[in-house]
């Protein structure tokens, strides 16, 4: 709903305002009920019930809450469209201000919706029109008009005022100039059939509806796609690129509720009730939707995009008008108080805000009130501010003296056990402290950093007890569904050791601030022992009965005997017999695999074991592949299939035996922390690990282990530690694609076929046994190389997709090549065509004149392999603009950069591709290490660049020559700037500025050149010799990692 002129309003007022007048529009039965259910319209598959009467709210079957782990809607066992059999009443809430034709197209479209005409109803909320809204021409849908008081922008009101007058179980909201595809509805309403907690977002397109009327939307014999097909059409960009971003919003990111728009937006009336409806507080254009967007998240609604509930928008507004942003950003500050979220607000020590980021639950167990409000007060002396404390009383015992203290305070509360949740429903997480436990400063900060992306997360403290941390989402959808958290999301051990001590006690005194050594150490020792030793004390003295001694003596064991275990850990780590605790939780994949594959039998079950997206041939899900060991078994398959829904059939005893191999989870394994620094010695696989061959082999690397075996210069493997050549194989994979590297001293041909020809010579060569440094590096790289790009889950489902006839390919890369200097034009070609990589586009973008015509770059680029688009842009345009008129060009899904004068092994781009991969950054280079000096023909090697190798950079900065990003992840940051130079680093500023990360995989296969006569970057020659590890005479390609 647009309104066009500005309105004003105090503070809340009055709830509902007045309502003063309601008009029922009914053409049709005369006695209040809906009109005989009549045939769907235009193609109609949803199946009208003849229902004479109109069934209300509470006399529908109310369908389960939703139970699906994060936000994976596409796991909710939904009807398609074309079998969805309507049941529910929906209510379809129009809020209306001073638009006429709009409301009345928007009418025209409701009538031909393919949802049964007798299970919904239509209510137009008129806020405060003059005239006020009446509708005197013919409608044959059930039209109520609501008349409330003008109290300025009110469409949060209209809408919540529409939803009290509805009659139906579900609520579809529709802004009066949006006009509904005609399945708009039953693709909104069929997931409220299936669960009761799902909050579906419909789409829009914008289009000028000049010269079309009501009749014409109503009378047309297709689709209005179809109708509109002549004028141009936009979309909301925004909500396209955070699509693109979030999979869909199933990526497990914390911001998927900022989609939510309320012109196109179902839920149930009942769940509507729940979340609160609309804040009515929201008085002017902007963000209501987006606040109630927030609350359905964290009391856990599914968010369902669902792009068959298609409106088209009357006129423009894909892009927010000068007022509207000026309106948003004005209301930006009102909801940064009742979002608590990182982005939208900044919650420095001091401040506090409506609604709390963190509720802290202090568990109170046997304690007393003086050891509940010791913990009350630590919790509120936390480095995090944006938290409130609740404080559980315990059953039929009211804490009279904690109400007197901590009834004032605006971050503490004392209430039921389990009430903080009812008391903060939109707090994004929650917190639960056994009264007692020790909670220094940072411990709170320290569960949030450390939570990730998991749902919950639990530590065992060095005193004994217990914490918890849990996303608000997590816990009410499982209170709703009567679930564990696990059933809904991750739940992870969080390291004990980092909640622990994270800073010292400070002795308090000016002498002690002067200590060093030794006495300071003793005098730190002797304030915890003061500290335990008054809670000792305290305790002994509130004994009162047998009960009080039990618990006083476990109090005192359970202390005792985590003190024994930690001094007995910090001895083995002093004596070197154990490095510091680095937890790796082994999990499941969960991403798309590019086709739906079940498994059957014992070897093809193995093969993807390390995803949970493969089913079991009975399932009741949608099979595309159906992967067996045995032709016998595929006959089975076949048998039981029902011919329309008949999977294709792979049988791993007929393809190659490299498909038997078990795959790995390149985003659990994967080289990201690898380091060159190494021991000399060796050690055999089954000493290192003995269980090798059991479960997924993947899952037993990670953490600890995982440093340990690429700290050693490589391990040693023998058959005779494996049971089969694919097991052996799956070991050898993951090791490789890790960064460990192993010596294979008797190969065999069994083995041969598993690995791929490549790694298995690479493993089985004598080189890895005597390996320099570099060396060892360098054979790294190609190993994991070769693993990565074979035997990963997503590899090894294209390989299965291939094997049956399906399209199994990588994404595209479109690489941009810029350029100004004709004579280059050939190196750059020549660079292109020795790229392995095999789905390449290449873009030349001529910058400037000197260039040759069509013909001539046609001839350079004849005998290349790949598309080649060629982009001429004036000399005076920016590197910036040259750049995106290439990407405007190209049709990848990744865009790398190239420059024209460097170096690049036949290998780049693939090592690239993988990176971006397993690394899921947002944008990826190379550490670009190599680098070499053509005034002093000098190749060297950047020290400072090479410990950034497979890291997560902690700066922003990226090489222009070596990076890779996803086409919506560019288009997220704006695209590349218009400047002359730096425009790598301007874009990698752009990225981290939209919350994106920065990955550096290694940089062999990479040698960057330097002129000294660089117009985009003007460096002395010596600040790389100044950092150089080793310099090299000459142009040495084999030192950077050129095979």
């Amino acid at each position: 709903m647009v309104r066009s002129r500005p309105r004003s309003l105090s503070d809340r007022g009055e709830p509902h305002g007045e309502l003063h007048l309601v008009v029922l529009l009914q053409l049709g039965a005369a006695d209040g009920r809906f009109p005989q259910a009549v045939p769907c319209r235009r193609g109609a598959t949803a199946r009208s019930r003849a229902s004479p009467r109109f069934r209300g709210r509470g006399q529908m079957i109310v369908p389960p809450p939703a139970p699906v782990r994060g936000n994976d809607w596409r796991s909710l066992p939904v009807a398609p469209v074309e079998f969805f059999e309507p049941e529910m009443v929906v209510t379809v809430v129009i809020p209306y201000f001073e638009a006429p034709e709009a409301l009345a197209l928007t009418l025209a479209g409701l009538e031909g919706q393919t949802y049964p005409r007798e299970l919904f109803e239509v209510i137009v909320v008129d806020d405060g029109s003059d005239p006020p809204l009446e509708l005197d021409q013919p409608t044959p849908l059930r039209v109520r008009v609501i008349h409330q008081e003008d109290l300025g922008f009110g469409a949060a009101r209209a809408r919540n005022n529409g939803a009290r007058a509805a009659t139906g179980d579900i609520l579809v909201f529709l802004d009066c100039d949006m006009v509904p595809e005609a399945g708009w509805l039953a693709s909104h309403a069929r997931w409220h059939h299936a669960a009761r907690d799902v909050v579906t977002l419909g789409f829009r397109r914008h289009v000028d509806f000049e010269g079309i009327g009501a009749g014409e939307v109503r009378d047309r014999p297709g689709s209005l796609e179809e109708l509109l097909a002549e004028r141009p059409a936009q979309h909301p960009e925004w909500i396209e690129r955070r699509m693109a971003r979030t999979d869909e919003l199933t990526a497990g990111t914390d911001d998927i509720f900022r989609v939510v728009t309320s012109g196109n937006l179902g839920m149930s009336a009942a769940f509507f009730a729940d979340v609160g409806m609309f804040d009515e507080s929201f008085t002017q254009w902007g963000a209501e939707d987006i606040e109630l967007g927030w609350r359905a998240y964290a009391l856990g609604a599914v968010l369902a995009p669902e792009r068959g509930a298609l409106c088209w928008h009357q006129g423009p507004g894909a892009v927010l008008s000068e007022s509207e942003t000026v309106s948003l950003q004005q209301q930006h500050d009102k909801v940064s108080h009742l979002i608590p979220d990182r982005r939208l607000r900044s919650a420095a020590a001091g401040r506090s805000f409506t609604v709390p980021q963190i509720v802290v639950t202090v568990e109170p167990g046997d304690a007393e009130p003086d050891v509940i409000l010791a913990t009350v007060e630590q919790v509120l002396a936390s480095d995090v501010h944006d938290l409130s404390v609740w404080v559980e009383e315990r059953p039929a015992e009211r804490f009279k003296r904690l109400h007197r203290l901590l009834d004032p305070d605006p971050r503490a509360e004392v209430g039921a056990a389990g009430g903080a949740a009812n008391a903060h429903r939109a707090a994004a997480f929650f917190v639960t402290v056994p009264a007692g436990a020790e909670v220094t400063p940072r411990m709170i900060g320290r569960l949030r950093q450390q939570l990730g992306k998991a749902a919950s997360g639990q530590s065992d403290l060095a005193s004994g007890h217990r914490v918890t941390i849990t996303r608000a989402w997590a816990l009410n959808r499982a209170r709703r569904g009567n679930l564990a958290i696990s059933d809904v999301g991750d739940v992870v051990e969080l390291d004990v050791d980092s909640l622990t001590v994270i800073q010292g006690l400070q002795p308090q005194s000016r002498l002690a601030a002067r200590l060093q050594g030794p006495v300071k150490a003793l005098l730190r020792v002797w304030t915890r022992f003061r500290r335990h030793l008054a809670t000792v004390v305290g305790v002994a003295l509130r004994i009162r009965s047998p009960g009080d001694v039990g618990r006083f003596a476990a109090m005192i064991v359970r202390a005792v005997w985590w003190r024994l275990r930690n001094v007995r850990r910090r001895l083995k780590i002093w004596l070197g017999l154990q490095a510091r605790s680095r937890r790796h939780i082994a999990r499941l994949a969960r991403y798309p695999l590019g086709a739906e594959i079940a498994a059957s039998g014992r070897v093809a079950s193995a093969v993807l074991a390390a995803s949970a997206r493969v089913a079991s041939p009975a399932s009741d899900h949608h099979v595309d592949i159906v992967l067996v060991d045995s032709p016998g078994a595929a006959r089975s398959v076949a048998s039981g299939a029902a011919s329309h829904s008949r999977p294709a059939v792979a049988v791993l005893d007929e393809l190659l035996p490299r498909l038997s191999v078990q795959a790995f989870d390149a985003e659990a394994v994967n080289p990201i922390g690898w380091s060159a620094a190494h021991e000399p010695e060796s050690a055999t696989l089954r000493s290192q690990l003995p269980s090798a061959g059991r479960g997924v082999f993947s899952h037993r690397i990670g953490g600890d282990a995982l440093d340990e075996l690429r700290s050693l210069h490589h391990l040693e493997d023998r058959a005779t530690f494996h049971r089969s050549a694919q097991q052996r194989a799956a070991a050898l994979a993951a090791l490789a694609a890790a960064g460990v590297l192993v010596s294979v001293p008797d190969p065999d041909a069994d083995l041969k076929e598993c690995l791929g020809e490549q790694l298995h010579d690479l493993l089985a060569g004598p080189a890895v046994a005597r390996a320099s440094t570099h060396e060892r590096e360098l054979l790294s790289i190609t190993m994991r190389r070769c693993a990565l790009r074979d035997h990963s889950l997503r590899s090894r489902a294209k390989q299965i997709l291939g094997a049956t006839g399906m399209d199994s390919h990588g994404p595209e890369v479109s690489i941009l090549a810029p350029t100004r200097r004709p004579e280059r034009l050939g190196e750059v070609i020549d660079t292109v065509r020795s790229q392995t990589y095999p789905r390449l586009e290449l873009v030349l973008a001529l910058h400037g004149d000197g260039f040759g015509g069509d013909s001539e770059i046609a001839a350079l680029t004849g005998t290349l392999q790949h598309p080649v688009q060629v982009v001429r842009v004036d000399a005076d345009k920016p590197l910036g603009a040259v750049l995106n008129a290439a990407v405007e060009a190209s049709s990848g899904t990744l865009l790398t950069k190239m420059d024209d004068d460097d170096h690049y092994a036949r290998e780049h781009v693939w090592d690239l591709v993988l990176a971006h991969e397993y690394s899921r950054a947002e944008l990826v280079g190379k550490s670009a290490e190599y680098v070499y000096l053509e005034r002093l023909d000098k190749t060297v090697r950047d020290a400072h660049r090479q410990k950034f190798s497979e890291r997560f950079i902690p700066f922003v900065g990226v090489s222009g020559g070596v990076l890779i990003i996803a086409r919506h992840d560019l288009d997220a940051a704006g695209g590349w700037r218009r400047v002359p130079r730096r425009v790598d680093i301007a874009l990698a500023q752009d990225v981290v500025a939209v919350g994106g990360r920065i990955y550096w995989t290694h940089g062999a296969g990479y040698l960057r050149v330097r002129h000294g006569d660089e117009h985009t970057w003007t460096v002395d020659d010596s600040h790389f010799l100044g950092r150089a590890s080793e310099v090299r005479d000459g142009l040495d390609l084999s030192f950077a990692g050129f095979d």
